[in-house]
Formats: structure tokens, C-alpha cells, sequence
């Protein structure tokens, strides 16, 4: 489940702008609701959802089947890190 945390957080960096955001609201020096890019992100991925644009096993999916299904041709895309980037490179995916 960290990818579905990664990119609530990333989300709510980018609409609220706050880098720090997610680091004060763990830290305990504001909460989630005190911070509006926090429930613009959660309506974001709520969009998200409702649009079917992650397959059904998004939350329980672990990283390797993930791969797999945009390997296949099975998932038009695949969050990920620069960690992945030798995948470009990897002749057996091509």
C-alpha cells in the first residue's frame, strides 16, 4: 500500500505547494484537516477512482504484479520512481 501513500502525499505536495505538509501533519504540528491541499488530494484520487484509471488490485497489487501488468501491455501506466529507470534499458521488457 506505500504507492497509494506515495502518491496521496505527492499529490497533496503539488496542490497545496507545501513541500513540508505531510511532515508537520506526522509530526503532529498541524493535522490533515488543518490543511486543504490534503482534502484536494483525497478528492483527486477519489476522481481517480471513480474513473476506474487504477486496476482492481491497486491496493493490494505488490510491486513485481504491478510491473508485470504494464510489461504486458496490460496497464496503460505504471507509478514508479527513477529506482526504475533501468527498466528503459531492459532488453527482455522491450
Amino acid at each position: 500500500m506505500w504507492s497509494f501513500g506515495e502518491l496521496f502525499q505527492n499529490l497533496a505536495q503539488r496542490v497545496s505547494g507545501d513541500q513540508n505538509a505531510i511532515l508537520d501533519a506526522v509530526a503532529g504540528k498541524k493535522t490533515f484537516t488543518q490543511d486543504s491541499g490534503f482534502l484536494d488530494a483525497a478528492k483527486l484520487m477519489k476522481q481517480m477512482n471513480d474513473a476506474k484509471m487504477f486496476q482492481d488490485s491497486f491496493m493490494t497489487a505488490d510491486y513485481g504484479a504491478s510491473q508485470n501488468l504494464f510489461t504486458q501491455g496490460k496497464a496503460a501506466m505504471w507509478y514508479m520512481g527513477s529506482w526504475e529507470a533501468g527498466m528503459a534499458t531492459n532488453e527482455k521488457l522491450a
